[in-house]
């Protein structure tokens, strides 16, 4: 519900309680329409069936997409809903909303008449194209990075209103790119869900938008909107996108879709008993160079070592034999990845103890960040990231004081719920595994050669982690 600033009455606009108008950052910038205006929302549903009747021309079925409607909020926190028609709607002498971190119960009240406003447009549009349409199938698509936010929790009485409940559109689409890229991957998996309750519609009736790369420099980001573009549809959404075309040409972007490609890490361990008693060999990979005086010039290659175990010794009896076998063939030889508990380094708290909330600080509270590494430290030397921790054996705690408050990311990630303030101590305490696979494609072990007390060798290797 926009339209280009140059362009848009300013009776249209939507106002903040200085009157400061509704305006996006985009260049050239669009205004945001109130949903209080009837001509604004008579226009903006006759040019909806104009687009629609386009479609159809071309050999489309009727749909339509009321994309991202709400109520802006600006760069201080003020939403804008004081435009004039809107503030007739809502109670005389209520104290306008300057801040909407901080809302009082009667403040709450008028962001559900807000909400009842937004939902009444929206319906009106969606009733003035099906009249042209009877067969049309209509789509509310929500952004929940700016409808969902934790600093404002009563902006989604207005923004993501219950008027839109099931069945008021006859698909719910879901965005949340922002935190995709951002690599919020657990958190946002739960706003999903809140939506979708709120609204109340079932899976097979929600797409989910994975999201865009808007900019060259920032084509990395594609590697993480698939990545979530994949969650989606294993959880079961009806339809999943990547946007938009242009973007997807400019970057080259191809996707192979077929027989499904082998997993390259199981999160499965290697069985404890065969383990227990395996060689350990850190190595660091340096290059040394000797001059032809005599001294030598040495620069390591490696910021972290990379391990080597061998549980060979592990295997006293034909049991242990016949379930390395199992495991082996589990894993494909080599192909795919598993977690490995090192005998003699698996603790924050020093190699074996058990951990504490205070063992390691991960980092410092700045007042945005919510997402820290876990990260192991070897006195002044060797900063190690830990991407397979046992989740549950972590302690997380803020200041000394432990918190729950947090969830596990992929590779190794404690986020928060909330960022912690500046200054904030964030430290925590966790046992963890090696991820490693199988040295060599293949296994050789006899029977009557282990019968006959000769040790046989099944070497691991670390695997490298982002």
């Amino acid at each position: 519900m926009e339209l280009l600033e140059e362009l848009c009455p300013d009776d249209w606009k939507q106002r903040a309680w200085d009157e400061k108008p509704a305006r996006t950052g985009w260049v050239p910038p669009s205004s945001l329409l109130s949903p209080a205006v009837a001509e604004a929302v008579t226009y903006l549903g006759r040019v909806a069936g104009d687009f629609v009747a386009i479609g159809m021309q071309a050999g489309m079925s009727p749909k339509l997409q009321m994309g991202e409607p709400w109520w802006w909020v600006t760069a201080d926190h003020a939403i804008c809903l004081y435009d004039q028609m809107s503030a007739s709607r809502l109670p005389a002498g209520h104290i306008p909303i300057r801040d909407v971190r901080n809302v009082s119960a009667e403040q709450s009240q008028v962001l559900d008449l807000a909400g009842a406003m937004l939902s009444d447009a929206t319906s009106a549009i969606v009733d003035s194209v099906r009249a042209r349409f009877a067969d049309l199938q209509s789509h509310i698509l929500a952004y929940l990075p700016s409808i969902l936010r934790t600093d404002a929790p009563e902006l989604v009485r207005a923004n993501l209103p219950i008027g839109w409940r099931a069945p008021a559109f006859d698909v719910l689409q879901l965005e949340d790119y922002e935190w995709v890229t951002k690599g919020l991957t657990s958190g946002r998996f739960g706003a999903l869900e809140e939506a979708r309750q709120r609204l109340g519609y079932s899976l097979v009736d929600c797409h989910y938008l994975a999201g865009f790369v808007s900019a060259p420099d920032l084509i990395r980001d594609w590697k993480q909107i698939i990545a979530a573009a994949n969650a989606a549809e294993k959880a079961g959404f009806a339809e999943v996108f990547l946007w938009a075309l242009p973007q997807v040409l400019r970057d080259g972007l191809t996707i192979f879709q077929g027989d499904a490609e082998v997993e390259g890490f199981q999160d499965l361990s290697f069985p404890l008993q065969l383990g227990k008693h395996a060689s350990v060999e850190p190595c660091f990979s340096t290059t040394i160079s000797t001059s032809p005086s005599g001294f030598e010039y040495r620069n390591a290659d490696w910021q972290q070592a990379r391990l080597r175990f061998d549980v060979g010794p592990g295997l006293r009896s034909l049991e242990d034999i016949e379930d390395l076998l199992k495991f082996f063939r589990s894993t494909r030889g080599n192909a795919v990845s598993f977690r490995f508990r090192d005998p003699t380094d698996f603790s924050s708290n020093g190699m074996t103890a058990p951990p504490t909330s205070r063992d390691v600080q991960l980092g410092t509270g700045n007042g945005v960040r919510q997402r820290f590494e876990i990260i192991k430290a070897y006195g002044d030397g060797e900063v190690r990231r830990i991407t397979r921790p046992d989740r549950q054996s972590i302690i997380v705690s803020l200041d000394g004081i432990a918190t729950d408050d947090w969830l596990l990311a992929e590779g190794g990630v404690i986020e928060l719920s909330e960022p912690p303030a500046l200054g904030v101590a964030v430290c925590a305490g966790f046992m963890f595994d090696v991820p490693v696979r199988f040295e060599e494609p293949k296994l050789r072990i006899s029977r009557g050669t282990h019968l006959a007390g000769e040790l046989t060798s099944v070497p691991l290797i670390e695997v490298r982690e982002r």
